[in-house]
């Protein structure tokens, strides 16, 4: 009898959790739904040209942002070509991912399904989640990666299994592959009112005007070095490439200009 009971609880758990799994997914859908027949109201927003122009040259990495972003969006178009809504899906499916991912959590926490619909619901409206929802960009997938590590972490301290040190680790390679650093003066956005007057966008230089597509121009704003190819194999030709860079960085005139304006020498 106690052996049938048991069995009768756990079934009777599962179907609860299937429940409150499908509770979770309805919200996500519904919130996809609509922002699928909202998000082609309104055109490209300027940094969505510059990822489309991206995914038309694909590479390891971009100044800004690392690859992952660019291939997404060169798979969007692949599948649906210049399109609003379809360019977007991917954000919006990110999105809804990060709710029921979220309504997990309250349910991992020791949640009902009230708990778990309710904190759903908080992310569906949030502004943060919403605004990624309507827009192609990185912080989109961000934000997704971002929710999955605090869920992984949830699930490690429940489980101790550390199996999910491995998924915990992906996701965290995810998020320390962008931009994690402040943004220099020169490439900070200078088309709203006044911001030319705290040095937004002054010195900026457009690399595509300069020859090889390279100008020495301070785009981590940290003096930092990520990464030290060796002299083996393909690496020899990068080193000596990124050498190259770093020689026509350290010239005094580079160095000059990429000072802020009120510390460089007068010339």
């Amino acid at each position: 009898m106690e052996v049938a009971n048991r069995e009768r609880s756990f079934v009777q758990r599962k179907a609860g959790s299937r429940a409150d799994t499908l509770a979770l997914v309805g919200i996500a859908v519904v919130v996809a739904v609509i922002h699928l027949l909202t998000n082609g109201r309104y055109g490209f927003h300027r940094d969505e040209l510059q990822f489309l122009s991206d995914a038309r040259h694909l590479d390891w990495g971009f100044v800004a942002y690392p690859p992952l972003t660019p291939f997404v969006e060169r798979v969007g178009l692949e599948i649906f070509g210049v399109s609003l809504v379809g360019l977007r899906l991917f954000s919006v499916i990110a999105q809804a991912l990060a709710i029921v991912v979220t309504g997990l959590m309250a349910r991992e926490l020791g949640g009902g399904r009230l708990a778990q619909v309710t904190a759903a619901l908080a992310v569906a409206t949030s502004g943060l989640p919403v605004f990624e929802g309507t827009e192609f960009q990185y912080s989109t997938f961000d934000y997704l990666w971002w929710v999955l590590i605090a869920y992984f972490v949830i699930r490690l301290l429940k489980t101790e299994d550390p199996r999910w040190w491995m998924a915990i680790g992906a996701a965290m390679k995810d998020v320390e592959s962008g931009r994690t650093l402040p943004v220099p003066e020169h490439l900070r956005d200078a088309h709203y009112q006044g911001a030319k007057g705290l040095g937004h966008g002054e010195g900026y230089k457009y690399a595509h005007d300069f020859p090889d597509h390279f100008v020495a121009q301070d785009y981590l704003g940290a003096a930092r070095q990520y990464y030290e190819p060796s002299d083996q194999g393909a690496e020899k030709a990068i080193k000596e490439r990124v050498e190259k860079w770093r020689a026509e960085f350290e010239k005094p005139e580079a160095a000059d200009s990429n000072r802020k304006p009120e510390d460089r020498k007068e010339r």
